[in-house]
């Protein structure tokens, strides 16, 4: 149950948080990349599924490692070491290897680490949640 919901919560949040950082932050920042660097037809489905797809990863893994992260403390970290280990290498590659705006990429390392920590607060809540239920 707490895994479904769990899921379900962070792939809400991941996708409401992407949507504002890439459509609404980034929007003028995109305007200045070569076209050519984007595939054409792009739709919005791809990023909805992508997200829900971290999502369940990033909520099955906590369940794996919810021992060593206890508590809300503990799922924020978790968050923010998920965050900082996916986000900012990938991140780093795309700052110094590909032609972004140096804002973009910073923006994604920031957003996702922030992003990040806001699914470790709500896996954590809905975790907590669970276990009051089931009380």
């Amino acid at each position: 149950m707490r895994l479904f919901v769990g899921w379900v919560v962070v792939a809400v949040l991941q996708n409401v948080f992407d949507f504002l950082v890439n459509v609404v932050l980034l929007r003028s920042q995109y305007a200045q990349v070569d076209p050519k660097i984007f595939h054409e037809g792009v739709h919005w489905i791809k990023p909805v599924i992508a997200n829900a797809l971290l999502a369940l990863f990033f909520v099955y893994l906590y369940e794996r490692v919810a021992t060593a992260f206890p508590g809300l403390a503990g799922a924020i970290t978790y968050g923010f070491l998920v965050g900082l280990l996916t986000y900012v290498p990938s991140n780093l590659m795309v700052l110094y290897y590909m032609k972004f705006p140096v804002a973009i990429p910073w923006t994604w390392m920031v957003g996702g680490i922030i992003i990040f920590l806001i699914n470790g607060l709500a896996v954590g809540l809905v975790w907590q949640y669970v276990k009051l239920k089931a009380a």
